[in-house]
């Protein structure tokens, strides 16, 4: 990829990917590949999206387009803290040695505080953004 060169917009074909990497197109492995591809591109501010009619090629986004990545990716974060909580708040932990219980129990508390800490940074950003227009007026 990186020898077709990188950048915004950039479009690559299913076809030409898959004989790349060596994988069906059809593979799990060719998914693993093109999520580890991702990866390493988000390394170096690009984003590359599925493109096209019947996920024919992978486009790489225009520098504009990554916000809704992140935010994506932010959405998706809190809802793992959510589904994470839930289901530590509803296992049944009398089922688990003591040992089971403290990891389940310090896991749970650290997923939770993340998610309290989550929602508030949200509610103090949008405080602080109030602040400054009354600080410019």
């Amino acid at each position: 990829m990186r020898e077709q060169g990188i950048e915004h917009e950039k479009v690559f074909t299913v076809e030409w990917l898959a004989k790349t990497l060596r994988f069906d197109a059809d593979s799990m492995a060719f998914g693993i590949a093109i999520s580890d591809i991702r990866r390493e591109l988000e390394q170096d501010g690009f984003y590359l999206n599925g493109y096209g009619q019947n996920g024919e090629s992978y486009q790489i986004l225009h520098a504009r387009d990554n916000h809704k990545v992140m935010e994506r990716y932010q959405r998706q974060a809190m809802d793992s803290f959510r589904r994470a909580v839930i289901l530590g708040s509803m296992t049944d932990v009398s089922a688990l040695t003591d040992e089971e219980k403290r990891k389940h129990d310090k896991v749970l508390s650290r997923v939770a505080i993340r998610l309290a800490l989550t929602k508030r940074s949200t509610q103090v950003e949008r405080i602080l953004k109030g602040a400054d227009r009354k600080l410019l007026e």
